[in-house]
Parts: structure tokens; sequence; C-alpha cells
């Protein structure tokens, strides 16, 4: 008969193998699952020691100190007295969390290095310009950059943790443009958000048109983008999925409106069809164009 320090090993054998279960369970509430709501959200010690560390699998960083938390969170897990638990499994999350944090800021600082040593390459080009994509989770960033950069739809894509860069080059306004999309998280607990803004001249603010909280917490992201950006950053408001108009739960004129009130550009897209997608990026680039080269 196994014994519990067994299962345990066995839970942590396996949820390293295990990359895309913590993409399938939200936001992870250590607090929750601790507490009266213990029985309802699992099925079993082991589904539930898998959520705990899950965090661990889906970073390919190789961090030895997040596995070792997850272990020990397991083992609080599979314990007899739960609830006597909760203060260490908070604690141990919170280092859980504090680590992969820190990892994202020193990849995000890497990022930024390599922006700002780039050289000019094989293309030539005229002009530089950095464009982040800010948003809730899973409300298509991911696509609308794949989209424009490489004309791909991955319906299957998973959560960005951290930052994820790609370039294009195009043409505006007759000059070569060198386009650095920043790709970012959603997930608030994972991101570093000052420094996405260093050498940004552009913004797309991305919402889900099916997902009404996705649309009322833009207000929040523009607040970030006021707060870090520089003065003048272009910003575009994007209601994205519009391929899925009958699960609509923001309307256009609610959009227009919104982006009216706040001074921002406005477009709907749809990363799954392509539509609309490029004209996004036409139009924020062009607004760069104006604003930073017109008189020059």
């Amino acid at each position: 008969m196994l014994t519990w320090e067994d299962e345990a090993d066995d839970n942590i054998n396996a949820i390293i193998a295990e990359q895309s279960l913590f993409l399938s369970l939200g936001t992870y509430d250590s607090t929750a699952v601790v507490s009266n709501e213990f029985s309802t959200l699992v099925s079993s010690s082991e589904a539930l020691a898998a959520e705990a560390a899950a965090v661990a699998s889906i970073f390919s960083f190789g961090v030895s100190m997040i596995i070792f938390a997850g272990a020990e969170i397991t083992a609080l897990l599979l314990g007899a007295d739960i609830s006597s638990k909760s203060t260490e499994l908070n604690s141990k999350m919170a280092t859980v969390d504090t680590d992969i944090s820190a990892q994202i800021n020193d990849q995000v600082s890497q990022y930024i290095s390599q922006y700002n040593l780039q050289k000019m390459g094989d293309v030539p080009y005229d002009y530089r310009w950095k464009v982040i994509l800010l948003g809730d989770s899973t409300v298509g960033k991911s696509n609308i950059a794949s989209q424009f950069t490489q004309g791909e739809f991955q319906p299957d894509s998973q959560p960005t943790i951290g930052v994820k860069p790609t370039t294009k080059i195009v043409q505006c306004n007759s000059k070569a443009v060198k386009v650095n999309i920043w790709d970012t998280a959603g997930l608030e607990r994972y991101r570093a958000p000052v420094r996405y803004y260093d050498d940004a001249v552009a913004v797309m603010l991305v919402y889900d048109i099916t997902r009404r909280q996705s649309f009322e917490n833009a207000a929040r992201w523009l607040g970030e983008v006021r707060k870090h950006g520089e003065p003048g950053i272009v910003i575009m408001l994007v209601g994205n999925k519009t391929d899925l108009e009958r699960r609509r739960s923001v309307t256009t004129e609610e959009g227009r409106k919104f982006a009216k009130l706040n001074k921002l550009r406005f477009i709907e897209t749809s990363a799954c069809e392509n539509s609309q997608v490029e004209l996004a990026f036409q139009t924020v680039l062009n607004g760069v164009y104006k604003q930073q080269c017109q008189d020059k």
C-alpha cells in the first residue's frame, strides 16, 4: 500500500510532465482550496496536488526552486489536517509566485536589452517602433499578433506568461518600419508592467466582445498605460472575436463610446477570420507616423 509520501512523489512526477494543466484552471485561489470549498473544487488529493504545483510545470525556465515548493505544497495537501496548514500553504504559494515574477522580470529585462542592442539587419528599415498588446487573458492578443506577423491563427494557443515579442517589417507612408510587437500576459500576477513601456510608441488595448468583464477591465488597463507609458503614446481600443457575433455581450457602440470618451482609436477585429487585423495595425502605425515623422 502506498504511503502518502509515495503518493506525493508520484504526483510531483506527473505534474512535471503535464504542461497544459495550469492553463485550464484559471486563477488559482489557494485560500479557497484549503477552506470549505476543498471538496467541491477537486475530486481527489491527486488532482489538488497537481493544481497546487502546476504553476511549476508551465515554465520552461527550469526553476528547481518552484518544483521544490510544489513538492512541499503537495505534502501539505495530502496531510490529514488541511485547515491547520492554510497559513503555511499560502506562504509556499506566495514564494512560488514571487520566484516566478522575479524570473519574468529577468526575462523582460533581457528582451529590453536585446531590443536596445538591435542593429540594422539584412532587411533595411527607416524606423523601428515598439507596439504593445494589452488586455485580459484569453482575449486573443497572441492570435492578433500571429495573424499580423505570420498570417496564422492558433485555436488552442495558450495564455502568454511574461512577454512574447515578434517582429515584422511593413510599409508606412512609403517608409519601411520594423514593428516590434510585444504580446503581454493578461494574468496580473505574472506581469512586470513598468518595464513593458520602455520605448513603446503605441498600445493596442484588446478586449473580447463576448466577455463583458474584459471590456470593463479596459479602464484599468488604460490607467496602467497612462501611468507608465510615454506622453502622447498612441492607443487603440480593439474589440476582438467578431466571428462570435451571436455571443456578443459588448455592443460596437459601447466600444466606440468608451474610445471616444478616452480619446482612443477604435476598431473591432476577428483574429480567427483575420478580419481587420491588418487595418488595426495600419491605423496604429499611421497614427505613430503622423505624430513622430510627418513634420520631420
